[in-house]
């Protein structure tokens, strides 16, 4: 067995009874050729150990081997006097052996997402009358147009949970300023659902030449680090949530998945970019979910009437 890179040290572990290594025979495969692919997972590795803690119990994967057999990886690791076995094959990481708890971490792939302007919404209510372009009455662009007399609201049965908004970043903002609720009226923001927290998370953005009209752009999306609880108050007036996020850290893993979208996506690159100055266009986004409410006596809804990152 070879050694397991540093950067792969530091993996998730299970709780569960001490089992031996298992020695799946000789090296087969050629290691180069797979070695690009899993030093672009490593930090996928790395943020699982972190969202899996659960799992592992606090204690570190403080050392570890590699092995090669097919088009399967095998991870060897221990933690005290326990041994670890990892088993990553086709597009899923599980633990392998005795009786280890299975870990559900896909291997992420890429996500289209589809932006209107500078925001875009996973559902919107519709309201009984229409204005301006056929925009409905709820329409996520109410979001930014400066009045909080105009709401947002999610359009899935329920309270939303679950619902995300999609802003595209500009800069380095420090703070989500936003008007919660229904705003036109004391009654009406009484009445509908608001947003007690937001599960965010800053997302790598990317789109290939020709994936931009008058009105939309669509985007190809990676997430650049784990996502962040942001709590909101209560309250009809506008209030600022600070935002956590390292965005040089950031910036720096959207560079290493602009390698991966480059490679991924190089068919449709080298046939979009004949005569364009760039190969394909970046962008940050942040994903804002709605994890938890504040009810309303009357509608389930959730509203926002405004959203701005600063």
């Amino acid at each position: 067995m070879k050694k397991l890179p540093a950067y792969v040290i530091g993996f998730l572990l299970c709780a569960g009874a001490a089992a031996p290594a298992i020695d799946i025979g000789s090296l087969a495969g050629d290691w180069t050729a797979v070695r690009a692919d899993v030093e672009e997972m490593s930090l996928k590795w790395h943020k699982a150990q972190l969202e899996f803690s659960s799992f592992r119990d606090g204690r570190p994967f403080d050392s570890g081997e590699w092995d090669l057999r097919g088009d399967s990886l095998f991870l060897y690791g221990s933690a005290g006097a326990s041994r670890y076995r990892v088993w990553l094959a086709g597009d899923t990481m599980r633990m392998a052996g005795g009786k280890w708890t299975q870990v559900f971490v896909k291997k992420e792939e890429w996500q289209e997402l589809l932006i209107f302007g500078t925001r875009t919404a996973t559902s919107t209510l519709k309201g009984e009358d229409w204005f301006g372009e056929n925009i409905p009455a709820y329409s996520v662009r109410n979001m930014g147009d400066g009045d909080p007399a105009t709401c947002w609201a999610e359009g899935v049965p329920g309270t939303g949970v679950g619902e995300k908004i999609y802003l595209v970043v500009k800069g380095k903002p420090g703070r989500l300023s936003m008007v919660n609720g229904y705003g036109k009226s004391a009654a009406l923001y009484a009445r509908n659902a608001r947003v007690k927290a937001f599960r965010a998370t800053a997302l790598a953005a990317f789109n290939l030449p020709g994936d931009v009209s008058e009105v939309a752009t669509k985007y190809h999306i990676r997430k650049c680090g784990p996502a962040v609880k942001l709590e909101a108050r209560d309250i009809q007036a506008r209030q600022g949530i600070a935002l956590p996020f390292d965005w040089a850290n950031i910036e720096k893993t959207a560079g290493e998945l602009a390698a991966s979208f480059d490679k991924d996506f190089a068919a449709q690159i080298a046939d979009r970019s004949h005569g364009c100055e760039d190969r394909f266009y970046r962008a940050t986004i942040l994903e804002l979910e709605i994890a938890e409410v504040y009810g309303g006596t009357k509608y389930e809804d959730t509203c926002l009437s405004e959203i701005d990152l600063e």
